[in-house]
């Protein structure tokens, strides 16, 4: 049923692809705050309440889950929305099933967090409590007042109904994901996952709300799945076993345990009319590189992105706010013989009034982004050699033992030397690709003026 003048009330934050958000029972679009905040970065994240919850009214059209999707579809149609990802916790990823099943072209990738098929998925612990409040909206005397409230359980006690089976027809990316103590029984979740021709299963330490209880690391798995997942099927996704796997497989670092990554942030700043590129020196109290001239930022933390990581940094050792740096592009991975992995991320910093932590920071200081563009580093070569660390190295499996003859290479170190200030390192060789990557838009820039 469709009602004139009815609409989804919602939240929206970002750009990008769409990625709806469908909140569970008798909750609104605020569950999903955490989410928001996360995601919004990357696509245009649109939370509704779903009819009857939060701000959104309660109408005259039935209410059940094949009415939630088909009011689903009316708001998305109102905005000519299509290729959305999805996501759906508890009854909104019921909800986001049957409209799934029946509206398969609107949805690219779709995320259930605790959902269910039909009623009895959920263990009996949390049914039982759910049908006895049930009753009780049914013999109360004043049944008016209670109607909202039945309505609310009429959900959870009568619905879904959704066929194992009909599952097979979604041929999209779908990852579901639970928490470990969740509501809904394990072997219900695993048959959803086991239904799906392209599904993902992930299950999360925490309860039914893992979304909100834990929601760096629910919204960690859900973006591995997003990113692991984003590109179109193609014809190599048709063949089967060993080769689709090889085929569709990304590069990765091979030993890049053996490295120490990390991030940081080329902040720029707009001082006496143009850009300047802000470097701080590392306070003398530090026990890594006292007196340092480096870039803020440092090692990346687990289930942190660089660019998390990087930002995170800077705002505590320049003790500024996130919404203060406009990161405005990424650089090159940077390594080092002595394995070092340094990620570089190129940022606009707002209202920055030479603040500093000195627990970490002895000064900050700038230098002209034009400075870097007339001025090439000095560059030094290192030599760089294997040599077989331990003592129990069997020589006698290598060839001419002891005398085998190792691989050599170089390396090349950078200086700047900028009114007495010595900017080298691993913070002069990103400097330098930086330099590299914006030369030409800046020359060309220049030469217009």
């Amino acid at each position: 049923m469709k009602e004139d003048g009815f609409q989804l009330y919602a939240v929206e934050k970002g750009c990008g692809q769409p990625m709806v958000f469908l909140h569970g029972n008798g909750e609104d679009s605020t569950y999903f705050d955490s989410q928001i905040k996360f995601f919004s970065k990357r696509y245009w994240t649109i939370a509704v309440d779903t009819r009857g919850h939060g701000k959104t009214e309660r109408g005259q059209a039935p209410f059940n889950l094949i009415q939630f999707a088909e009011d689903l579809k009316q708001f998305l149609d109102s905005r000519q929305l299509k290729h959305i990802i999805l996501l759906g916790f508890s009854d909104g990823g019921n909800i986001a099933l049957i409209f799934t099943l029946k509206y398969p072209e609107y949805v690219d990738r779709l995320i259930l967090n605790g959902a269910n098929l039909y009623p009895s998925g959920m263990k009996l612990n949390a049914s039982i409590p759910i049908f006895k409040e049930y009753l009780k909206t049914l013999t109360g005397k004043d049944k008016e007042t209670t109607k909202d409230k039945r309505q609310l359980l009429e959900l959870m006690v009568k619905e879904p109904h959704i066929k194992p089976e009909h599952l097979k027809r979604i041929q999209i990316p779908v990852l579901v994901i639970a928490g470990t103590r969740d509501m809904i029984k394990k072997s219900h979740t695993k048959k959803i996952f086991d239904n799906l021709p392209n599904g993902y299963l992930c299950i999360v330490e925490g309860t039914h709300f893992i979304a909100k209880e834990n929601p760096d690391k629910f919204n960690r798995y859900v973006l591995k799945f997003l990113e692991g997942s984003g590109k179109k099927k193609s014809q190599t996704e048709q063949i089967p076993g060993w080769r689709q796997k090889m085929l569709s497989r990304k590069p990765e670092w091979t030993e890049k345990y053996l490295y120490r990554e990390a991030a940081v942030l080329v902040p720029l700043v707009q001082k006496d009319g143009e850009w300047q590129v802000l470097f701080q020196v590392r306070s003398k109290s530090l026990k890594d590189q006292p007196g340092d001239i480096c870039f803020p930022g440092g090692s990346i933390k687990d289930l942190e992105t660089p660019l998390e990581a990087a930002a995170r940094e800077t705002v505590e050792e320049l003790l500024i706010r996130e919404e203060q740096i406009e990161i405005t592009g990424t650089g090159d991975i940077v390594t080092t013989p002595a394995g070092r992995m340094v990620h570089s991320f190129l940022a606009e910093l707002k209202d920055y009034n030479n603040t500093f932590s000195p627990d970490e920071v002895e000064e900050v200081f700038y230098v002209p982004l034009s400075w870097f563009m007339e001025h090439e580093p000095k560059g030094y070569m290192a030599a760089v050699d294997t040599r077989p660390e331990e003592n129990d190295f069997p020589w006698d499996q290598v060839s001419q033992g002891k005398n085998h003859l190792w691989g050599s290479g170089k390396y090349e170190i950078f200086f700047y030397n900028y009114q007495g200030r010595v900017i080298w390192g691993i913070t002069a060789k990103i400097m330098k690709t930086w330099v590299a990557l914006l030369r030409e838009p800046y020359e060309t820039r220049d030469s217009r003026e």
